[in-house]
């Protein structure tokens, strides 16, 4: 049991080190040279949307409803069918609908680039957005003054569109302010933006380059995100420019995308890291930016490697001590005092996340309540999604049902 303790102390004595070194690393040769934009550009906007008849409507609402203007007509949404309900929804709207051909390929990464194929001009800038996304009015007006300043590719904050549906929602929707509160970080050392999910521009230039839209993995995102680090792409956050997504009333839904998001994560590098890599070496102007990619969570899987195998010992300890009648209660004890201690401190993370984002979490107290101590066991599962993503490499893309036409 020694050696399993000490172990586990070297493992997080290895987290904390590279913990330390990213800090050390933020914006270390980072730097963006911009070229301000001084015109008024002609933007798109891309929505993949299969069957997502029943809360289309509210996406391109809020479009409508923007401050700054676009083209109904430059609203381009992607469907799989003709028959498709979600088609004579665009019609009312005059949007443009793209129909699908290749629909052997099934992520969301192909059918962008089976609509930029199609589409016969080129735009400014093209944002992505999901069809259950509802945008805040002023979305594509901070966007643009993003875009003015000169950015490749522009993220906006993703907020909850359910925050109120459960607890299982509003811990989901937890997920994503950590990821907000990194980028809100990251603008400030000038790093590169890490894409989570759509709410985002890509200059039409960049796209022209690609003829297409070339991230297909099954997060298509986080492909990006490594791409514009390796590429010297200049990115930015937007705090002010906020879309809604909607998140997974249900534990199973919220498991099963959680795993292919990490699958997604462990192909995206797979694919990225010999390229990351090589820049290390090559006087990168984003060095900063490529060094915290190449270690990027691997402080947290290996202090949760740590964790794991801990509990693991402990456990393992005390069926040992039943089977050979030497059962100490004080171990015990002491198992469930290291265990009440790890869920306190997150316990304690979730308090601090309401406080910083109350703003945006308005929820009764009861719900709050519910959250600050069921989210450190929602947290805990990404360990068993983890593990899953890891044994499983074949995981597909699935669809996950949308319902919510509106802000909760």
């Amino acid at each position: 049991m020694l050696f399993i303790y000490i172990l586990c102390l070297i493992l997080a004595a290895i987290s904390l080190i590279i913990f330390i070194s990213n800090r050390l690393l933020e914006g270390e040769n980072n730097n963006h040279p911009l070229k301000e934009e001084n015109k008024d550009p002609e933007f798109c906007i891309l929505i993949p949307a299969k069957d997502e008849s029943k809360v289309i409507r509210g996406s391109i609402e809020s479009i409508k409803n923007q401050t700054y203007k676009i083209k109904m007509s430059n609203v381009y949404v992607i469907v799989e069918d003709i028959k498709d309900p979600t088609v004579n929804i665009c019609k009312e709207y005059n949007c443009s609908y793209i129909v699908r051909e290749h629909l052997e390929l099934k992520r969301k990464g192909y059918a962008l680039d089976e609509a930029i194929k199609q589409i016969k001009k080129t735009y400014d800038a093209y944002f992505i957005i999901d069809a259950d996304n509802i945008l805040d009015k002023n979305f594509l007006k901070y966007m643009n003054k993003v875009y003015q300043k000169g950015y490749d590719i522009g993220v906006g904050y993703r907020d909850n569109k359910n925050w109120s549906s459960n607890v299982i929602s509003a811990c989901s929707g937890l997920v994503f302010t950590i990821a907000n509160n990194i980028n809100k970080r990251k603008n400030k050392t000038n790093e590169n933006i890490t894409i989570t999910g759509t709410g985002f521009y890509i200059k039409g230039n960049i796209i022209k380059s690609f003829g297409g839209y070339p991230f297909h993995e099954i997060t298509e995102d986080y492909e990006l995100t490594l791409y514009a680090t390796v590429n010297k792409l200049t990115t930015y956050y937007e705090e002010k420019a906020i879309f809604y997504d909607e998140q997974p009333t249900t534990l199973k839904a919220s498991i099963k995308q959680r795993i292919r998001w990490i699958r997604g994560y462990f192909n995206a590098r797979v694919n990225y890291l010999p390229k990351l890599r090589e820049k290390i070496f090559d006087n990168h102007m984003n060095y900063g930016s490529v060094y915290k990619e190449i270690m990027w969570l691997r402080p947290i899987l290996i202090l949760a490697l740590a964790f794991v195998i801990f509990y693991i010992a402990i456990i393992i300890n005390q069926i040992y001590m039943l089977i050979t009648s030497t059962y100490n209660p004080q171990s015990l004890i002491l198992g469930i005092i290291i265990i009440g201690i790890t869920y306190l401190i997150m316990l304690i993370f979730t308090i601090y996340q309401l406080i910083i984002e109350r703003k945006h979490i308005k929820v009764k107290n009861s719900l709050k309540i519910k959250i600050i101590f069921y989210n450190p066991i929602f947290l805990l599962t990404f360990i068993y999604c983890a593990v899953v993503a890891l044994i499983n490499k074949n995981i597909t893309w699935e669809k996950i049902e949308h319902t919510k036409t509106n802000i909760e």
